[in-house]
């Protein structure tokens, strides 16, 4: 299969396309406003079976926000190429570290980052899951 990633325009349908892949990623999850924030879109064949954010954090910090795939798209390498797609959004912008988080049981997402060159961190505060597991790197 072949797969397109670009970065989207935060436009009517690209929320809804969002909010529907969120949906289907995170059935349990609160629904995430979507605003504000860099998305790109993975396609295959013309439909959307990923996404992931970067948002714009102070100092020069960007910060990787939700990410999902599709369970029938995943172990494809996908989640990979979302990370390096939104790393290059980040040298664009002049970012010059990002961070972000998993779940301490999520294994998958976790050695994504660490095959990324992602190393752990203790941040002062936690501010993302409660039993989250922090990461960073330099651009």
């Amino acid at each position: 299969m072949k797969y397109t990633i670009s970065e989207v325009e935060l436009d009517l349908d690209t929320l809804q396309t969002l909010a529907e892949l969120d949906k289907t990623c995170f059935p349990a999850d609160a629904q995430v406003v979507f605003g504000g924030t860099r998305w790109w879109v993975v396609e295959c064949v013309g439909e959307p079976v990923a996404y992931g954010g970067l948002e714009h954090l102070p100092e020069d910090r960007g910060f990787l926000c939700r990410v999902g795939v599709l369970r029938a798209h995943r172990r494809k390498g996908l989640h990979r190429r979302l990370i390096r797609a939104r790393e290059r959004g980040a040298r664009a912008l002049g970012m010059k570290r990002l961070v972000t988080y998993t779940d301490k049981d999520n294994v998958s997402s976790s050695n994504n980052l660490i095959k990324c060159g992602y190393q752990l961190y203790r941040p002062e505060g936690e501010w993302g899951a409660l039993n989250g597991l922090y990461w960073w790197r330099d651009l």
